[in-house]
């Protein structure tokens, strides 16, 4: 709160010293200022408390259950090699590829997500003027040409958000894929030692479980990428407002 306080304190400093907000309109750079005081600022504050707690969350969960994995799965002969902790590696290679396939395919989705949002300052700006200038229109007989501005606008924002869309779409396949295959990964990886007789079936069960709860911690990423791309979109237009004052 105190945060959010300084920064829109600031930033309407900022805009309304040696009569920047008057220049500001002359470029594109810092356009819609007052969305971005307004509504930016809070999206790119509010949700920062929440991150830290999940990923602190996610850190002590990941630690724990890879104490579990390292002790219970031990090591896998593999090509005339011994791989010490091997169910440790394998959540790790898991969970490095299925994020590092979250930021390659979501990677466009803070820029797309800070388009729409441009988009719905715009056609909320062109709303607003003509609320303001109502009798000047009414009078000059322009409703025809404000509605065809403001539809211009509307035809704008839908082509953005069908496009954030699009890319959210893509995201799905990676975050349901693996959801699906988590539980099974385990699985495949202890049935040899499970077949030679060297973990018993609750050892198997235990390892499974620890696993899952491993990738559930390590995929705070893939879940959480959707949010972290309309925080990330927020916060550069903040800064490119800060820029431009």
């Amino acid at each position: 709160m105190h945060w959010r306080e300084w920064l829109t304190g600031a930033l309407v400093d900022r805009w309304l010293a040696d009569d920047r907000f008057d220049r500001l309109t002359l470029g594109e750079r810092g356009s819609n200022p007052e969305y971005r005081i307004a509504d930016d600022v809070r999206m790119a504050i509010d949700p920062l408390i929440d991150f830290a707690i999940g990923l602190l969350n996610a850190s002590i969960s990941a630690l724990t259950f890879i104490g579990i994995l390292w002790g219970v799965g031990g090591r896998l002969a593999l090509g005339g090699f011994w791989v010490p902790a091997y169910m440790v590696v394998a959540a790790l290679l898991y969970g490095s590829l299925a994020s590092g396939a979250t930021l390659w395919i979501g990677r466009t989705l803070p820029r797309r997500v800070a388009e729409k949002n441009e988009a719905e300052a715009r056609f909320r700006f062109a709303l607003t003027r003509l609320r303001e200038n109502a009798e000047a229109v009414a009078l000059l007989g322009g409703a025809d040409d404000e509605r065809r501005a403001a539809r211009a606008r509307l035809a704008e924002l839908v082509a953005r958000w069908r496009a954030v869309v699009w890319q959210s779409g893509r995201l799905t396949w990676i975050v349901h894929g693996n959801a699906v295959l988590v539980p099974v990964v385990p699985l495949l990886l202890a049935t040899p030692k499970h077949l030679s007789g060297e973990l018993s079936l609750g050892a198997v069960m235990q390892l499974a479980a620890a696993f899952v709860q491993v990738q559930m911690a390590i995929a705070w990423l893939v879940e959480n990428w959707r949010a972290l791309a309309n925080w990330l979109a927020s916060a550069r237009r903040v800064v490119e407002l800060a820029e431009a004052v």
